[in-house]
């Protein structure tokens, strides 16, 4: 873009400065809020559907939060040291487990949006099973210059979720994953999780 980056603290809404008009805000991204590297920290929520535990009975992240860095220069930004870390719990057991996930993917500055975002991990539910995660998250950033967006998941045995809120089947009949919408459930397919998060 043939500017500079302000180098106001990450997540404020700094704005890129276009070098070629003496440094005049250039509204790149979602809202103008601009193209700001930096790390960007919150929180995270959501339901995994184990495929065969608890009579099928759902996890809730209990704790969550979300990190990512964006660096890089120009029209995009890469998302580095990405991940979401969440301690669960269900009805049955308070303390159920945990979920881990690598988060990789890219920022359009023209956009404002998490791009190409990919999810892969674990789901470790206590004493009962461990698996294998996979899936996508997807956000964009509001012209404060906070993060909020979905993620969605599924175990191996099922296809890959491919995007909020459309979390891969087991052929039980059961629905497929719906992200939580103003603190509601949503409904959740058996293997399969999906969430929100924030971060600023």
């Amino acid at each position: 873009m043939g500017g500079s980056v302000d180098s106001g603290p990450a997540g404020n809404g700094g704005a890129i400065l276009d070098a070629s008009s003496g440094g005049a805000p250039d509204d790149a991204g979602s809202g103008g809020s601009g193209c700001q590297p930096g790390q960007y920290t919150g929180s995270f929520d959501g339901t995994h559907h184990p495929a065969i535990t608890f009579n099928f009975a759902p996890v809730s992240v209990k704790v969550g939060t979300v990190s990512f860095a964006l660096q890089g220069t120009g029209g995009a930004l890469t998302v580095h040291s990405g991940k979401l870390d969440a301690t669960l719990t269900n009805l049955v057991v308070p303390n159920a487990g945990t979920l881990t996930a690598t988060l990789t993917g890219k920022f359009d500055c023209s956009t404002g949006h998490i791009v190409d975002g990919h999810l892969t991990g674990q789901i470790d539910v206590v004493n009962v099973f461990t698996s294998t995660i996979s899936g996508s998250w997807d956000g964009a950033v509001d012209p404060a210059g906070a993060f909020s967006g979905t993620w969605t998941e599924s175990e191996p045995q099922l296809p890959a979720a491919g995007g909020a809120g459309a979390g891969g089947g087991s052929g039980t009949g059961a629905p497929a994953c719906v992200p939580p919408v103003s603190g509601t459930g949503g409904t959740i397919g058996y293997g399969t999780g999906c969430g929100t998060w924030n971060a600023q």
